[in-house]
């Protein structure tokens, strides 16, 4: 009897431990409920495929509570209602935002409130119903499920489409065939391009050098108060290009592989010059593509910037400019044609030659630009308006 009372004994403590461990599971999970906990009403509209009876609720991401009933509305067949217990503290209120979540890669539903503001008011039994939160509609959509539908409509459209597939498939093999068979042409096309665009055959890289405003421009006296506009620069198609020029017999041809300006001649030419006036102190003028509002206009036709070989090489920059009122007066016109001596015909002494010629000439273009804006507004502020009478004697002189 003693051993069996012993047994009977040990029998009862495993039981008791065994019960104990699966209790302190129970709490430390929180699903049973041990806690004060209230009840809600959860309205989803649709599906919520998944959803079991323990899933668990969170607010604002930390677990307080799971879903105890999973019910039907007989009279909205399209509705599910679903009934959850949260620990008593959870501020839920009017205007908790609820929704469903599926968590981690395998998909598990769970419920998620969220949020609600200080002031609105928390929530209370509706007849004896636990209070009820609206899930908004949309809100319950498994994108698993949205993506298969979505998978299931493109190959729907692959299918009701694949003889023009096919087609599309066949015309681009056979576009490849033939790019493949007269490679040889598309290499001679793309080098015809190349030379229409101004590049040199074989050209690899190149050295870009920049046309800059001559330093040490002195500042006039007086500068005007009208805006000044240049236009690009009209040019001969030969100078059209960022590349160095030379005379030659029979025209000019580009030189130097290896060596371009850093844009077109007449575009680098046009950004020179404003860099001049604006060195000389004038600091109105701008493109013409920048939308100022011009009071006068330089029009610039380049006649030369190349380099002049023989026996004593050297670099020609020469111009035509006429400055203009808005309206198309013709203010002023000169011609500034200067030169420069070159060491040597080759790109670097080249670009230093050139600049130098353009520099000698945009120091005298610039002074006699703005003093010709000048005189034109100093001549326009002293001109006196005719007195009405006089106008009238003169009309009937006139007669």
């Amino acid at each position: 009897m003693e051993i069996r009372a012993r047994f009977v004994l040990v029998g009862l403590m495993l039981l008791a431990v065994a019960a104990g461990g699966f209790g302190f599971v129970y709490w430390l999970k929180n699903i049973g409920g041990l806690g004060e906990r209230t009840a809600y009403r959860v309205r989803f509209e649709g599906s919520v495929a998944g959803l079991l009876l323990g899933s668990p609720v969170q607010f604002n991401g930390i677990k307080v509570g799971e879903v105890i009933a999973l019910d039907l509305d007989p009279d909205r067949p399209r509705e599910v209602l679903v009934t959850i217990a949260v620990a008593s503290r959870t501020p839920v209120r009017a205007d908790t935002a609820v929704g469903l979540t599926y968590a981690g890669l395998t998909g598990v539903p769970e419920i998620v409130l969220t949020g609600g503001s200080e002031e609105a008011p928390r929530l209370s039994p509706d007849g004896g119903e636990p209070p009820l939160l609206v899930a908004p509609a949309g809100s319950n959509v498994n994108w698993t499920d949205s993506a298969r539908e979505a998978f299931t409509r493109v190959e729907a459209v692959l299918k009701e489409n694949a003889p023009a597939l096919k087609s599309t498939f066949t015309n681009l093999d056979t576009f490849s065939s033939a790019l493949s068979r007269n490679a040889d042409r598309v290499d001679d096309i793309m080098d015809g391009l190349a030379r229409l665009a101004g590049a040199r055959p074989g050209a690899k890289s190149h050295v870009v050098y920049a046309l800059g405003a001559p330093p040490g421009l002195p500042v006039p006296d007086r500068l005007p108060e009208a805006q000044l506009v240049i236009n690009e620069p009209s040019i001969a198609a030969a100078f059209n290009t960022p590349q160095f020029v030379s005379r030659a017999e029979g025209g000019r041809k580009p030189i130097f592989e290896d060596a371009v300006w850093s844009d077109t001649v007449p575009k680098a030419v046009q950004v020179a010059l404003i860099r001049s006036f604006e060195e000389a102190g004038y600091t109105r003028v701008g493109r013409d593509f920048q939308g100022i509002s011009e009071d006068y206009l330089l029009l610039v036709d380049i006649l030369a910037f190349d380099i002049v070989p023989g026996p004593a090489p050297s670099a020609e920059f020469a111009i035509a400019a006429k400055l203009t009122t808005a309206d198309g007066a013709i203010v002023a016109a000169r011609r500034f044609a200067e030169t420069a001596a070159l060491a040597a015909v080759e790109p670097a002494a080249s670009a230093d030659a050139l600049a130098e010629a353009f520099g000698a000439a945009a120091a005298l273009l610039v002074p006699w630009a703005m003093e010709a804006m000048v005189t034109a507004e100093t001549e326009t502020a002293g001109a006196d308006p005719v007195p009405a009478d006089e106008s009238e004697q003169t009309e009937e002189s006139a007669e």
